[in-house]
């Protein structure tokens, strides 16, 4: 036999032990998969049965030592199991425990319209932050004829800010009560031990719509701590956590008391700190919306042109003067668009602007540098009085840009947030505005001296702040819908986001009264000339604008700018190391 033959006849051999081999090492792969299938089925098999045999303990052992996905069928069937049993409370800490926030949502939500079979039809489901039936408490027994229920002249709300809205949807400035109310007191004692002052403190987005989501299933209340949002009262960072599939924002934060104005500020700086109720509006307009909100007030076309005709023909002067032209400007509408129009968002929106029109106006004063509109307008009177016009003025966004690291984890956000834009506007005499699409004179200046001593104004007025806390959020819900971090972290939205079937759990925005209207609001300054023989009067009757907050639009159309700052690493490095996706945590101390 040749030598060739030989060799064909090894390579032969080889060929087919090679094959019995990998067919061997097949059979045993195959086999050792089985086995663990058939060890992963009888765990949960055996987590089942502790289940129905209402040893739950044990079931909940099995599930801390088996995989993930296997823990999370035996934690669905244990929290399903528990609320079978009224056990509502360790039904939602074994909700807690289910790691892919998909089925997390899925079975709270199952869970929830099971709970809802349970209860009896008259209880119309979970709310959280409903005053209504202690309102309806108090009318009933404290001087039943006197409140707008019942056609009496007193109204109350739950919360009272730096305006008020009466029974019949109109707008008012607000007197705050000097002294502590009970509600003052108690969230002073509970913010002061809640928490110290952090210089930077991470909250996890995740987990803030977990917890909460918790607590309706509790039946209870939304804790402080979650509506408060962990005391931050400056959102400096958002933060990506893909590892442990999470989205966190960061910012100073710390113990917070409820000031004159029934405004919720931190206790050592006086800013408003972070709502969860504006952060979840924000990301329903972002995400299920145009991601563009605002407000408007603006003056009635015919009570303008009925000051104008008042104005070139009245004889009237003094007392009798002002009553009449103030009869003649009448009522001014208000408009929230893009948000809950009756939600607290709302009401910031509208209370910003109506504060700052007050500024602009002068019957409001402010120890910044920024003197009134008429103010302005008196040093500038000659011998004749201005022709009469419109300022328009509205709040839009201001930010430098947005920073963020070469991994695009970290995104830092530069600017004030907040700046005032104007416009005058001039009146026919049908009380048509016509736009000029620029500003002149007194108008521009107030708005460009508001926007330039802003943090002073805030400092002064926290209703700004407010103003900006609403528009970051709007801000860092744009950056990771642009992003898509949502879908790279598994983040289904559904307690924050909307409904998507009937009768799914959604987190319930807090209703307040928003005004529909305002009576207008009208000032004058007078001048006398030539030796006091002459007085130029001049009047500023009508203020339109209002709030306009193009967020996804800004965000979509800017570039990040790629830094390698030292601040931004070492907050990824901090952040690497500490989460583990917790509710909040302080990066670094006081």
């Amino acid at each position: 036999m040749s030598r060739s033959i030989v060799l064909s006849q090894c390579a032969l051999r080889l060929f087919l032990w090679s094959i019995r081999d990998s067919w061997l090492a097949f059979c045993l792969g195959m086999l050792f998969l089985m086995v663990c299938s058939a060890g992963a089925i009888a765990q949960t098999d055996l987590a089942n049965d502790a289940i129905k045999n209402g040893e739950f303990s044990i079931a909940a052992d099995m599930a801390n030592t088996a995989t993930r996905s296997q823990a999370d069928t035996i934690w669905q069937n244990l929290a399903a199991a528990q609320m079978q049993t009224g056990s509502h409370e360790a039904m939602a800490n074994s909700l807690t425990r289910i790691s892919s926030d998909e089925q997390y949502s899925r079975t709270a939500n199952d869970l929830y319209r099971g709970m809802r079979q349970q209860i009896d039809g008259n209880a119309g489901g979970i709310t959280m932050n409903d005053f209504r039936p202690l309102i309806s408490l108090i009318e009933s027994t404290i001087a039943p004829d006197d409140w707008s229920a019942t056609q009496g002249e007193g109204t109350i709300q739950p919360y009272l800010s730096g305006v008020f809205v009466d029974a019949s949807g109109v707008l008012h400035r607000f007197q705050p009560d000097k002294s502590d109310s009970l509600d003052s007191m108690l969230t002073k004692t509970h913010a002061g031990t809640f928490m110290s002052q952090s210089n930077l403190r991470t909250l996890s987005l995740l987990q803030l719509e977990r917890e909460s989501m918790s607590c309706a299933l509790r039946h209870e209340p939304l804790p402080l701590e979650l509506k408060f949002m962990a005391g931050i009262y400056d959102l400096q960072y958002l933060i990506v956590d893909v590892e442990n599939r999470d989205i966190l924002i960061a910012g100073p934060a710390g113990p917070w008391q409820i000031s004159d104005e029934g405004v919720a500020v931190n206790t050592e700086t006086g800013r408003p700190v972070l709502q969860v109720d504006d952060f979840v509006n924000c990301l329903r307009s972002v995400f299920f919306g145009e991601g563009r909100f605002g407000c408007s007030i603006t003056p009635r076309q015919e009570n303008l042109a009925a000051t104008q005709q008042f104005l070139e023909t009245s004889k009237l002067n003094g007392k009798q003067w002002r009553a009449e032209l103030q009869k003649s400007l009448g009522m001014q509408d208000i408009e929230v668009f893009g948000l809950p129009d009756q939600s607290t968002s709302a009401r910031i929106l509208v209370e910003a602007d109506y504060r700052m029109k007050l500024l602009g106006m002068g019957i409001e004063t402010t120890r910044a540098k920024v003197p009134s509109y008429l103010d302005r307008a008196a040093e500038s009177l000659g011998e004749n009085p201005l022709p009469l016009d419109v300022a328009r003025w509205w709040f839009t966004l201001d930010y430098d840009g947005i920073s963020t690291n070469k991994s695009r984890t970290v995104f830092e956000f530069n600017g004030t947030g907040v700046k005032v834009l104007s416009e005058t506007e001039l009146l026919d005499a049908q009380g048509n505005r016509i736009h000029t699409g620029n500003a002149v004179g007194p108008t521009k200046q107030f708005a460009e001296d508001f926007t330039k001593n802003f943090e002073e104004l805030a400092l002064e007025y926290p209703i700004y702040n407010q103003l900006r806390n609403v528009f970051d959020f709007a801000i860092v819900c744009s950056v990771i819908k642009r992003e898509g971090f949502d879908k790279q972290v598994g983040w289904q939205m559904s307690y924050f986001g909307v409904a998507h079937k009937p009768g799914d759990l959604v987190f319930p925005i807090e209703s307040v009264g928003v005004a529909k209207e305002v009576v207008s609001v009208m000032n004058h300054k007078t001048k006398t000339v030539r030796n006091g023989q002459k007085r130029i009067m001049h009047s500023l009757v009508g203020v339109s604008g209002g709030i306009d907050c193009p967020a996804s639009k800004w965000v979509n159309e800017i570039q990040f700018e790629r830094v390698n700052s030292s601040s931004i690493n070492q907050l990824v490095k901090q952040t690497n190391e500490a989460n583990k996706r917790e509710l909040f945590r302080d990066i670094r101390g006081d």
